[in-house]
């Protein structure tokens, strides 16, 4: 028999039952709540053969092929999987076809090849000769970042602080110096402070190289020789050795650190105008807003008409405008076209990541479409044309033709 991990709908906590009791109904051990235990995830070994599969044709993907995101959700509804079936509930960190999940399983996957191969490519001797140590740094921004104050759970705990105990566990205190003297954290090729940063923690992914864990922003880069012994990393007749790499196994659908991680993501009340971590949010029985624990506990009257939460980043404004273009026929009304321009424009000021460069084709596929339903056909022309130049699949190539055809007309 083997365990069963899922979470109670209602106090979010993470439960593991026998496989035995599939299908069943017991108290949550935690609240006290009715639960149905989820059956058996049958669909997990056909998922993550595709998850496998997909991946490995994302790291040569060429213009015009499908998103990985597409065909990964495909793959995971033909595996028999169904929010329902899985006692989930659906759109939650848990479901296995919510964007951000899918999103972070591919994402994560894909870099930790990327790292591999860069780390290879820095292992040799001839490469560890003249580059013969490494750096950790903010490669990107992070909404919250790990140790900030606003972190929960494991992400409490920052990069400095890992860093420091990777050292003094390692013993290596040549790095531990030139951390406390300067901030920087350096270590040598052949130390073993690299591996001990990506496997000592929760979110760890057990790698020697990038990314070390979830959602992470920190990278590494190669430090030269004559930094590192200017630095006091080395000295000038140290040799230092390329060390052994293992690649990392496949990150799963259903990883736990996933999961996690998503679950303490911050997510905006819509009550009290605070974020909290998704785990602490649910919908409002009276108004069906989002509403953390401490509101429903202190009883918090629902807003008359609540303002609906900023945008956080350009996808969040693309996905804000798919829901107001979804079901709709060109021309859109004047309000809804004002609405999706507006978030449109919010999303191109924020900048998509060069792997988004699909939804940035699909966000100016619609401000196309909401100029066009404006009046605004010679705009319109140029968003569609934009939107055709950075993902040829986008759709948009008759409404391209009717507008040249119109424009043509004397």
């Amino acid at each position: 028999m083997s365990d069963i991990t899922f979470y109670c709908r209602w106090c979010r906590r993470r439960l593991v039952v026998d496989d035995a009791g599939a299908g069943i109904e017991i108290p949550c051990p935690v609240c006290g709540r009715d639960i149905a235990i989820p059956p058996k995830p049958v669909w997990l070994p056909a998922i993550n053969e595709a998850l496998r599969r997909i991946v490995q044709r994302a790291l040569h993907r060429k213009p015009g092929d499908r998103h990985p995101r597409s065909l990964l959700r495909e793959a995971i509804v033909a595996a028999g999987y169904d929010p329902a079936k899985a006692c989930v509930e659906p759109g939650s960190p848990e479901d296995l076809l919510t964007f951000e999940r899918l999103n972070l399983v591919l994402d994560t996957n894909q870099h930790i090849a990327y790292g591999y191969r860069d780390f290879i490519q820095g292992n040799t001797a001839e490469a560890v000769d003249e580059f013969p140590a490494w750096e950790l740094f903010r490669a990107e921004d992070r909404q919250v970042e790990r140790g900030s104050p606003e972190a929960k759970g494991v992400t409490k705990i920052g990069w400095g602080q890992r860093f420091e105990e990777a050292c003094e566990q390692t013993g290596d205190e040549r790095a531990l110096a030139v951390y406390q003297e300067t901030g920087r954290m350096m270590w040598r090729k052949d130390s073993p402070v690299g591996l001990y940063l990506g496997s000592a923690w929760e979110d760890s992914l057990g790698n020697d190289y990038d990314p070390r864990a979830l959602g992470t922003g920190m990278w590494t880069t190669e430090v030269n020789r004559e930094d590192a012994i200017d630095i006091g990393l080395i000295d000038p007749d140290d040799e230092v050795e390329p060390r052994e790499i293992l690649p990392s196994p496949l990150i799963p659908i259903e990883d736990l650190r996933v999961t996690e991680y998503l679950w303490n993501k911050p997510k905006l009340c819509e009550h009290c105008g605070e974020e909290k971590p998704t785990r602490l949010i649910h919908v409002c029985d009276a108004c069906e807003a989002s509403i953390c624990t401490d509101c429903t506990a202190k009883g918090s009257s629902c807003p008359e008409d609540p303002p609906p939460p900023e945008p956080r980043d350009a996808m969040q404004c693309c996905a804000d405008a798919i829901r107001e273009m979804m079901g709709r026929e060109l021309p859109v009304e004047k309000d809804v076209a004002e609405r999706v321009l507006k978030l449109c424009n919010r999303a191109f000021e924020f900048g998509f990541a060069p792997h988004h460069r699909d939804f940035d084709a699909r966000a100016h596929r619609m401000r196309g479409e909401a100029l066009e339903s404006l009046g605004q056909k010679e705009e319109a022309l140029c968003e569609y044309e934009v939107a055709l130049e950075k993902d040829p699949r986008v759709g948009v190539k008759q409404r391209i033709a009717s507008l040249r055809k119109e424009r043509a007309k004397p």
